[in-house]
């Protein structure tokens, strides 16, 4: 154990801190003003910026079943991706008319570096791809991809009037804001010029789809045909097709196919207005949106990546009042998403409830030291470690998040701690009669081995927490970087600027009053005879722990687990699902009925219904088809009335008795599942056994309490027609390949070219009329140009009607289908124990194999990596405190008393009634910090009390008795701090669900029994242990040093006193014996500091006294000469812990007067 004097750096920083007052002084006013700038300048995000470790890869295929995407697309990227460098798992899911494949990473991969090689095995395999594949679409997935701002917007105009207002004055103006990235319009029918040919003429002229859409290509077609010189000067030289019109598009020329002319010659050309007709019309838009009922338009924000998003989110709002303006027409915007508003609430709650916080642990110095003054330094603590942190946070990059703003509220409770332990350290010296001046440094460097090693050990215990990997790594990563920042700026202010600032305000203690405060006060009165019974008692004390502890773990089953408190959300959807081949007209009208019954629920604020959207979340708007049969209702709760809201409108919807299945609380579509989600993945080798193996586990499921809505997307097979070639293809002239393009033409239509016309840039698409092959009657009678003229579809090819997949997904290869359902359960992990047992009974087919997922997966992941940085916490905790103790059994002490601290918290949570979460767990992983630094200001004045030679049971007691109270303000300070975060959940939003009550009501409970661990259990184990742990090797070591030490001081004025002599007339020599009081050894540097002031030191052999000589006193009187003396010894002296004899005046030789 360090002893008092052997500190070096650390005690030289406060020391320097005393020397240069006004250079720290300056510095503080300067992190202050720098603090206060960064505040200003630290870019503010709901989120941090979190890439997901995958790259997703979408190929559209128009028309193509699922299971012809699948063979056709989705298998060959498939194949391609498993060979790119990095990847774990390839999942692929097939659609009609689309193939989403997800590419995997390792955690930490180069996002930038896999997107090139993925895009680099795509164009490998391109050539394998069939043509009618559209090109395939690369892309990431990033926080900083979600649109800032969502609104819904409805007038009194059509919309598609209002989309084309919005095109003109919307987007121009949002799209010019700094920061604003893109801005999407969402559910807004746009303009098209439609070419609609009649089959007969078509027929007639033996003209087809495509040549008609050849022919608008070529009339639009822009290329450079060479160069002109003139002169020196060489001119490019171009042609370019425009289309600008209805009547030039309907001039246009096709020239029919020679079968046409009965003579053999080229039949003439003919004009597509000859062919059908040319329009403009108005195309809805595939997904229907509605807010409160009326038709509206989605708007969406995105900002650029380096952007503040409150800056770009004001800007928007400031905008929006002059774009309704110059729209009129009755506009209504209705805000739908904010990631701003939530970033505002959360840097209100911290101002708020951290300045709540900081006025609680203010008051707590206040009572224990009843100083206005020393208040007043402990206090500053707070606000220049946050500023210190936000500093931190500026310089690297980092955004003001949820996560840490979080970091900021956590540590508010604890950045005080420190400097409460140095100023009442020093507070004591000062009540003992000592200078300010001198107080501040001795009772700074008494404490500074404690403060530092706490300090320590809790940031031991948050630095593995920037170690996870994965996104939770990602998530928390900034959040314990800066509870780290902000503990270590505590602890530097509590070495340099609290020791400084106390000897400049505190008062100096008169001897009268010197006396009052030794005093023993009302909680030592209390806590002394306490702590004596204890350690007599030992096996008494142990066994009431013991069964204590036993106790608060019989409570665990009652204790509920939940990944998120979701109740703090501000929206949650509702999800609507119709029977196969439904219609979009079907879908939307039982959606209606739904919107009807939710319309007067309580606590709601609005909600938006979006009715056919795409099925898959990652696609972008327009490469992936809508699907009909879908619905999603996103509902906006007033604040903080989340529960009854849902509640409220999960009673109105008990009154829906539709066709269509309705899910709240989880939407349909979402890839991370929620904290009610179970999922469940069922694999296999082909379809067959993928299909038992899924019914099987789905029987399997319905019997467990606690979980509904169970659904697979492994739905029945939809109807398909399947076209089957006859002999007369090969004869015809035609291959599979040009018949299924030809068919293709003729039932999607072709997007020809683009038309510049006065009204705007227009898409130009060729197509049949509608419902010219709605049937299999009507599409047997398609017209089919051949080499020999015109035949219908039926002579080509036969048409069957066979079953299909909706969609086919596959991991790895194999078939995948995934089992979701609701949990309506409060306890997570209850449920999952009950899942685990019925999937364990289910017999899967050869070939088969099954897994959790959803929140059982993130429960299961987050927890174990939660427990592994507990295990790191712990390990670095253990290796500070040996080297605090220098003793590998002494820290155990403190690592027995770590689980103990947990009793409190599963005592307050099953008390409270609240579940245990990710804010929980963090609070967890803070006690562990805060138990160990209270034990460590103990055991270190035990262990420095032990080396001045008191006895075992007098080091724990006078130890105890000097502690209690630093560790009662400390505990007080946190647990207050955290009271508001425990009343009021963390104001509401996104940032109170991460940050909220579960994390207060955790550490509030377990500091309070960690409060009295520390004061009780933790002096009982050290005296049990310390009665088998030897203490002679420190001991010895600690000898050799001071031999060293005893050398190295010789020099500085170690002499006999024979050397002293009296100087002439009026000038006389003294010396003094100074002798430690019983159980404190001589503290060196008292020695060292009177060797440099003139003085000169001779030990007694064989005790621990000095007679200290004292020459050259100027005096008229021996009387006089003799105060002097001792004087001069006594201001060099602390006031307490030694004793003075009076001066003995000597002789020139060194005898001493008689």
């Amino acid at each position: 154990m360090p002893r008092p004097g052997r500190l070096g750096h650390v005690a030289f920083v406060t020391r320097l801190s005393l020397r240069l007052g006004v250079v720290v002084l300056l510095g503080v006013v300067l992190l202050f003003g720098t603090g206060i700038f960064a505040a200003t300048q630290v870019q503010q995000d709901l989120l941090p910026d979190i890439s997901v470790p995958a790259v997703i890869v979408i190929t559209p295929y128009p028309g193509a079943s699922p299971e012809i995407v699948d063979q056709q697309v989705s298998v060959p990227v498939e194949n391609a991706m498993q060979g790119v460098n990095g990847a774990n798992t390839v999942q692929s899911t097939s659609s009609q008319g689309a193939s989403l494949v997800i590419v995997l990473f390792k955690d930490g991969v180069d996002l930038k570096s896999a997107e090139q090689d993925v895009s680099s095995a795509l164009g490998r395999i391109r050539g394998l791809l069939p043509p009618q594949a559209l090109a395939s679409t690369v892309q990431t997935f990033s926080t900083n991809s979600l649109p800032i701002l969502e609104y819904a917007i409805s007038a009194g105009e059509p919309l598609g009037d209002l989309a084309g207002q919005l095109r003109a004055q919307a987007l121009p103006k949002l799209k010019g804001l700094a920061g604003v990235s893109s801005v999407v319009i969402t559910g807004a029918p746009t303009d098209e010029v439609d070419v609609i040919l009649d089959p007969k003429k078509l027929a007639t002229y033996a003209v087809t789809v495509g040549q008609v859409a050849a022919a608008l290509q070529q009339a639009s077609i822009v290329q450079s045909i060479g160069s002109l010189k003139q002169g020196s000067a060489t001119i490019p030289l171009q042609i370019a097709g425009s289309l600008t019109s209805l009547d030039q598009i309907g001039k246009i020329t096709v020239t029919p196919a020679a079968a046409a002319s009965k003579t053999g010659k080229p039949a003439a050309p003919v004009r597509i207005d000859q062919l059908g007709t040319v329009q403009v019309v108005s195309v809805p838009a595939d997904t229907i949106t509605r807010t409160n009922g009326k038709l509206s338009i989605g708007l969406r924000i995105i900002k650029g990546p380096n952007a503040n998003t409150v800056t770009v989110a004001n800007e928007v709002r400031a905008a929006l009042p002059g774009i309704e303006s110059a729209i009129g027409n009755g506009i209504h915007v209705e805000p739908i998403q904010d990631q701003a508003t939530p970033i505002t609430q959360a840097i209100g709650d911290i101002l708020r409830e951290g300045l709540a916080g900081a006025v609680f642990a203010v008051l707590v110095i206040f009572v224990f030291l009843r100083s206005a003054r020393a208040t007043l330094v402990a206090a500053i603590s707070i606000p220049l470690s946050l500023l210190v942190a936000l500093i931190v946070l500026w310089w690297q990059g980092i955004t003001l998040n949820i996560l840490t703003l979080g970091g900021m509220m956590v540590a508010i409770g604890r950045v005080v701690d420190d400097s409460i332990v140095v100023l009442e350290n020093i507070s004591r010296h000062v009540s003992e009669g000592e200078k300010p001046i001198v107080a501040a440094y001795t009772g700074a460097r008494e404490i500074i081995t404690a403060v530092s090693s706490s300090t320590l050990t809790t940031v031991g215990v948050f630095l593995p927490i920037a170690f996870l990997t994965g996104i939770a790594g990602s998530f928390f990563r900034p959040f314990a970087l800066t509870v780290v920042v902000a503990l270590l700026a505590s602890l530097v202010v509590a070495v340099t600027v609290v020791p400084l600032l106390a000897s400049r305000l505190l008062p100096a203690i008169r001897a009268e009053g010197v006396e009052r405060r030794l005093r023993l006060s009302w909680t030592q009165r209390i806590y002394v005879p306490t702590i004596r019974w204890a350690t007599a008692h030992r096996l008494i004390t142990l066994g009431a722990a013991a069964a204590f502890f036993a106790a608060s773990m019989a409570l665990i089953p009652l204790l509920r687990v939940n990944l998120l408190d979701q109740s703090s959300s501000p929206t949650f959807p509702i999800s609507i699902t119709m029977p196969e081949n439904s219609t979009l007209l079907d879908t939307d009208a039982e959606t209606q009925k739904v919107e009807a019954l939710i319309a007067g629920a309580p606590g709601i604020s609005a909600y938006q219904a979006t009715v056919g959207g795409q099925s898959d979340p990652f696609a972008p708007p327009g490469t992936v088809p809508a699907d009909p049969t879908q619905a999603a209702i996103l509902v906006l709760v007033q604040n903080g009335q989340y529960d009854g809201a849902l509640a409220g409108v999960k009673h109105a919807l008990s009154d829906y008795h539709g066709p269509a299945k309705l899910q709240v609380g989880q939407a349909q579509n979402s890839s991370n599942a929620s904290s009610s989600q179970m999922q469940v993945d069922v694999r296999a080798g082909d379809s067959a056994t993928l299909q038992i193996a899924n019914d099987s586990v789905l029987a399997a499921l319905a019997k467990v309490p606690g979980l509904a809505e169970l659904k697979s997307n492994l739905v029945a097979s939809k109807p398909q027609y399947l076209l089957v070639p006859t002999d007369k293809l090969a004869a015809s002239g035609l291959n599979i390949q040009t018949l299924a393009a030809l068919v293709a033409q003729q039932i999607n239509g072709q997007v020809a070219a683009q038309a510049n016309l006065p009204q705007g840039t227009m898409l130009v698409r060729v197509q049949l009329p509608p419902g010219t092959a709605d049937t299999a009657a009507t599409l047997s009678a398609l017209p089919i140009p051949t080499a020999f003229g015109v035949v219908p579809l039926s002579t080509l090819a036969t048409i069957q009607q066979v079953s299909g997949p909706q969609t086919v997904n596959r991991v790895n290869g194999d078939r995948d289908a995934t089992i979701t359902g609701t949990i309506t359960a409060n306890d997570t992990r209850a449920v999952q124990t009950n899942v685990s047992s019925a999937l364990a009974g289910v017999s899967l087919p050869s070939g088969a194999s099954l897994s959790t997922g959803g929140v059982f997966a993130q429960l299961s992941t987050v927890l174990t990596q939660f427990a592994l940085a507990l295990l790191g916490a712990i390990g670095l905790v253990y290796l500070i405190m040996v080297a605090t103790f220098r003793s590998l059994l002494k820290p155990l002490v403190l690592l027995v008393s770590i689980p103990f601290a947990a009793t409190g918290a599963i005592i307050a949570l099953v008390v409270t009634n609240t579940s245990l979460s990710l804010p929980g767990l963090i609070g967890i992983l803070m006690l562990t910090g805060i138990v160990v630094t209270n034990a460590i200001v103990l055991l270190d004045l035990v262990e420095q009390y032990r080396d001045r030679g008191l006895s075992l049971h007098d080091a724990v007691i006078e130890g105890g008795r000097h502690r209690l109270r630093p560790i009662l303000m400390t505990a007080f300070a946190t647990m207050l701090a955290l009271v508001p975060l425990a009343v009021v959940g963390g104001g509401g939003g996104i940032g109170g669900a991460f940050i909220s009550r579960p994390l207060a009501i955790v550490v509030i409970g377990g500091l309070f029994t960690s409060t009295l661990l520390t004061l009780i259990l933790v002096p009982v184990l050290y005296s049990l242990l310390s009665r088998f742990a030897s203490r002679r090797s420190t001991k010895d070591l600690d000898e050799m040093l001071d031999a060293a030490e005893d050398r190295r001081f010789k020099p500085l004025g170690m002499r006999s006193t024979g050397q002293f002599a009296a100087a002439g007339a009026g000038n006389y020599a003294f010396s003094l014996m100074l002798e430690p009081e019983a159980g404190r050894l001589g503290d060196r540097k008292v020695l060292e500091v009177m060797t440099q002031n003139g003085l000169t030191v001779e030990p007694v052999a064989g005790t621990a006294k000095m007679r200290i000589g004292v020459p050259g006193v100027q005096a008229t009187t021996p009387a006089e000469a003799s105060d002097k003396a001792r004087d001069r010894v006594r201001g060099l002296v602390p006031a307490s812990g030694y004793t003075l004899s009076e001066p003995e005046p000597i002789s020139p030789d060194g005898d001493h007067e008689n």
